[in-house]
């Protein structure tokens, strides 16, 4: 029988590994350096959807809101921010998510390439792929400095279909993006891909969000696809 999937890109934060709270210290901190608020910067953008966005964005976003559109602040704000958000997840590290590595080792056996599509900088990304030992399970990868648009932008998902081998063909249709957010559902639905959602936070409206759904990636290897 013919693969329906042949090749898997799944998201980082909140799909294989929770870093959201060393993210939101670090924004604090990085604020505090400057005098600002950033949990008055959050509250003043209205609650916006911010799951699934690069962190330029966001904190471009958060400063807007604060009335500040200088682009030399968000350039150092990203320099602090980052510098602090690496050494809180090197000293605390970040929470694998249940099923993330059998879900990663299940696409390399079975499907063939797997690839990490991220709105995080290259250096998280390789930090959390040396920490879990990821690195044979995973192809390649795409970080937030590879595109010129974030999600929801279809931008990285396209670039991670450009590298893919093209001796073997594969179609938008046969990839599958494994997504925790709507940013990043509706990132891979303009690129044309298939879409398994696994929701960060319970309270989203999924229904027809996505190809399919599932609680948690302990659910990966039972899903029709494989």
């Amino acid at each position: 029988m013919k693969k329906l999937i042949k090749a898997v890109f799944f998201d980082l934060d909140n799909t294989l590994v929770d870093g959201l709270k060393c993210h939101h210290i670090a924004n604090v901190e990085a604020f505090k350096v400057y005098g600002l608020d950033y949990e008055k910067a959050l509250m003043l953008t209205n609650n916006r959807d911010f799951f699934g966005m690069r962190m330029c964005d966001i904190l471009a976003a958060c400063l807007n809101a604060l009335g500040i559109t200088d682009t030399s602040m968000l350039s150092n704000l990203m320099i602090a921010r980052e510098r602090n958000f690496l050494r809180y997840a090197k000293e605390n590290g970040v929470i694998l998510l249940s099923g993330a590595e059998a879900a990663l080792k299940t696409v390399k056996e079975k499907v063939g390439i797997a690839a990490i599509v991220s709105s995080a900088t290259q250096e998280y990304i390789e930090f959390v792929l040396d920490r879990y030992r990821f690195h044979p399970y995973v192809d390649f990868i795409v970080d937030a400095s590879d595109v010129e648009n974030g999600k929801p932008a279809p931008d990285c998902y396209n670039k991670a279909y450009e590298m893919l081998p093209s001796e073997k063909k594969i179609t938008r249709g046969e990839c599958l993006v494994v997504e925790d957010a709507v940013n990043g559902v509706r990132a891979a639905e303009a690129a044309g891909m298939r879409v398994l959602l696994v929701p960060s936070r319970p309270e989203q409206d999924t229904e027809k969000l996505a190809d399919w759904t599932c609680g948690s990636l302990e659910e990966f290897t039972t899903l029709p696809f494989l």
